[in-house]
């Protein structure tokens, strides 16, 4: 008996299909992603990610996943969701934001995405377009 093609999921569609938070239990479920204030980061992102405002600031005390819990995922997670989306990442050296830049790209490829060829810490692109 013939069946039809087998869907897979793609790093793009299971982006899309799965929200922020489940994105990242789906791709990172050693983390603890349930912390009050991280849930409430994120309901912020997703106001971001529908255009309801077009930037945010956040200040939390060192140590409460500022970097590892909200900004290395949401970029990663808005790359792989947009093909053509343009992330800009600020810091207070180079050094820390080429370090932020390498966290992405990490989470990106542990969750599929595919890195096109220019592979510099401080500008990379995904192959569907994003930088």
């Amino acid at each position: 008996m013939k069946s039809g093609p087998t869907l897979l999921s793609t790093p793009t569609s299971d982006a899309r299909e799965l929200g922020f938070t489940g994105w990242l239990c789906k791709h990172f479920p050693e983390m603890s992603w349930n912390w009050p204030h991280l849930v409430y980061l994120r309901k912020q992102l997703l106001r971001v990610t529908h255009g309801e405002v077009d930037r945010i600031a956040i200040a939390l005390p060192a140590q409460h996943a500022k970097t590892r819990g909200t900004l290395v995922p949401y970029g990663a997670w808005r790359m792989l969701r947009e093909p053509g989306l343009r992330v800009a990442i600020g810091s207070h050296t180079q050094r820390y934001a080429n370090k932020i830049s390498k966290m992405v790209r990490r989470m990106v490829l542990r969750a599929g995405g595919i890195i096109a060829e220019d592979n510099r810490a401080d500008e990379w692109s995904l192959a569907n377009g994003s930088t």
